[in-house]
């Protein structure tokens, strides 16, 4: 359980390169627990996409095909999500791929974090609030923490933080009558998922340097400079050391870069973008930070090149949007 639980925060952080070394040095080890086996397949899928390995969209549409024949629901899901996030894809064919995820949903409803989390994300794509926060109603603390984001994405901070309080002051109460494997209360907290909500919650608060603490913890846990320790401190071989600086997590970076743009530093922020979009240059939140920064930094330049690549992305954005709707109001 403990390796396990260390590849789930490694994927949750966005350190996708230590996914796959931790998921390997598993294998290699003959321990995969045969209720993990497709959660563990399904997070070396969507990192290896995510460190931009060569998968295309129709390699990723025949996959959907052979592994929702054989009911792997998590890859299944999976596929679904980087189809519908695809700017490859037409409006129609969309609607289509969100229907497939929702039947996938209501098949195993309950008993399936990673479809609930993937249309979640799909809905806030479209920035479909209501029906996110819908999903999350009846769901465990691992899937309901996501509250969280969404109301600080609509922008109710108070309800953001009176979720927070109320999932850990009734996680307990909450987990008692499942008979699903869950994670125990400690071990909640630590996840990277609540400390990633707390960070945004301090931030809120305008408590930056304890937000700032929260992030770098994480960097420090599971980033570029930490030590893993994969099964027991008498082995050697089960230690992973990584000190390359590549191992940098988007997700963290941004988070990061946000408290510094809270704050009006808006070169620090800067700074942190340009790595992360060197990392992924097609992650749309880095695309939509970088033109806000270079915007304030009066770089229109640089604000009109990220704005370019982020229309190709994903021209429905609500970035996009706003500053399309802004451009035609100067131009009447």
């Amino acid at each position: 359980m403990y390796i396990f639980l260390q590849i789930q925060n490694c994927f949750d952080a966005g350190y996708y390169s230590k996914v796959l070394d931790l998921v390997q040095i598993l294998e290699s080890n003959n321990k995969t627990d045969l209720d993990f086996i497709e959660i563990l397949e399904m997070m070396k899928f969507m990192s290896k996409i995510e460190l931009n390995e060569d998968y295309t969209m129709e390699n990723i549409k025949s996959l959907y095909e052979d592994v929702i024949n054989q009911d792997k629901v998590g890859i299944a899901a999976t596929c679904l999500y980087f189809i519908y996030c695809s700017p490859e894809v037409s409006k129609d064919e969309k609607y289509e791929v969100l229907t497939k995820m929702k039947q996938l949903y209501l098949k195993r409803f309950g008993k399936s974090p990673i479809i609930d989390t993937y249309l979640i994300y799909m809905y806030l794509i479209d920035g479909d609030f209501q029906s996110a926060l819908s999903l999350t109603n009846e769901s465990l603390p691992e899937t309901k923490i996501l509250r969280v984001f969404i109301y600080c994405l609509m922008n109710r901070y108070d309800l953001a933080h009176d979720i927070f309080n109320q999932i850990l002051e009734t996680y307990n109460d909450n987990v008692s009558d499942t008979t699903q494997q869950i994670l125990s209360m400690s071990d909640f907290k630590e996840s990277v998922v609540v400390r990633i909500a707390e960070a945004w919650i301090q931030c809120i608060k305008g408590d930056y340097n304890s937000a700032f603490v929260t992030l770098a913890n994480i960097q420090t846990d599971f980033g570029g400079n930490s030590t893993l320790l994969t099964k027991n401190k008498s082995d050697s071989t089960n230690y992973v050391n990584y000190t390359d600086k590549d191992y940098q997590s988007c997700i963290i970076l941004n988070s990061t870069a946000v408290i510094h743009m809270q704050r009006q530093h808006w070169s620090e922020a800067l700074e942190l973008l340009k790595i992360a979009y060197k990392l992924n240059p097609k992650s749309v939140d880095t695309l939509s930070n970088l033109i806000s920064c270079c915007y304030f930094l009066n770089k229109p330049g640089e604000a009109e090149h990220y704005f370019s690549e982020m229309q190709i992305l994903n021209n429905n954005h609500e970035k996009v949007l706003k500053i399309n709707l802004l451009d035609r109001a100067f131009q009447i």
